[in-house]
């Protein structure tokens, strides 16, 4: 896998794994920003699921390697969680949002 995928709230990013520190988007991202950027790539994660059987909406919901570099996208933020927060601080923030997310699943 060359690059991933983040969903911004807005677009769509493809980011170079070779050079993912040093894209404008990631480099400007502070501790609250990367955690925004991972809910916005988590739910649209899971809103391919919803959306993946209707043709005109997105082919790329159907695409297993898509998938694949949205979760690798999704990894990566929560690194940077770990990184900006510490160990104990980035597991609290990733648990919160995904606590968060799954309450708004029900």
């Amino acid at each position: 896998m060359k690059n991933v995928i983040i969903f911004d709230g807005d677009a769509i990013r493809t980011i170079d794994l070779d050079y993912f520190f040093q894209d404008k988007f990631i480099e400007d991202l502070d501790l609250e920003g990367v955690g925004e950027a991972l809910v916005n790539n988590l739910v649209f994660n899971e809103a391919m699921d919803d959306i993946k059987d209707d043709v005109e909406l997105n082919e790329d919901a159907r695409n297993p390697e898509f998938r694949k570099k949205v979760n690798a996208g999704s990894n990566i933020l929560k690194g940077m969680i770990m990184d900006m927060a510490g160990d104990k601080a980035g597991e609290i923030i990733i648990n919160k949002i995904q606590n968060d997310l799954e309450l708004c699943r029900v």
